[in-house]
């Protein structure tokens, strides 16, 4: 905080003095100014423009340059709107400053960091569309068991050709090598145990109805 020169600058709106004892810079102070811009003065030099007003506060007799941690607490309530214009004019008839330039480019980039955050957040986070899709994707594993087990079997089910038990295997044999082969052709069918479960009993299920 710096003291205000008062011959340079002039005073465009007089805040509300600061009555406490304690700086304003304090910490456990800044409480007392979140959003209170009635302790916010407004200076503009005598040879510059609407653009160049800046902040202060009254201390007593002297104003003192705001810090950007102090703007921050008294326009904590300002949000820029998409229709957000920095400029406002008062009863008088003065323009002034909605808030501090310097508040207006951290609060822009802080926004900017939030859009930026938010679309790569957006990127990973699947679609509800991907969603759905998903979802009947699980009731495919159904399917693709079925075409691996169809795969392994057709072969046997055809009157053309041999049946695996016609080269001495048992029941069981044949049993295990299909399982061999799912394991293999389906790893993410089967590396789920319950997953896998559920799929061989809806497997069950569509041989028994004949539907496979």
């Amino acid at each position: 905080m710096k003291e205000v020169d008062l011959v340079r600058n002039r005073l465009v709106v007089a805040g509300k003095g600061w009555e406490y004892e304690r700086s304003p810079c304090c910490k456990d102070m800044i409480h007392h100014l979140v959003r209170r811009e009635c302790y916010c003065s407004w200076f503009q030099p005598v040879d510059g423009g609407v653009k160049d007003q800046f902040p202060a506060i009254r201390i007593g007799d002297l104003y003192y340059t705001l810090s950007l941690r102090i703007q921050k607490a008294m326009f904590r309530h300002v949000r820029l709107t998409k229709d957000f214009k920095n400029l406002e004019r008062l009863p008088d008839g003065q323009v002034k400053l909605r808030i501090p330039t310097q508040l207006l480019v951290e609060k822009k980039r802080t926004a900017t960091r939030f859009t930026v955050m938010r679309s790569k957040a957006m990127a990973t986070k699947p679609s509800a569309k991907r969603l759905r899709f998903d979802r009947r994707g699980e009731g495919s594993d159904v399917m693709d068991l079925s075409d691996i087990i169809n795969g392994i079997l057709g072969p046997a089910s055809e009157d053309a050709r041999p049946s695996f038990t016609v080269f001495s295997l048992s029941e069981e044999e044949t049993a295990e090598h299909i399982m061999q082969n799912l394991f293999k052709e389906c790893p993410s069918l089967t590396e789920d145990k319950m997953k896998f479960m559920r799929s061989m009993g809806l497997m069950y299920e569509k041989i028994h109805s004949g539907s496979v």
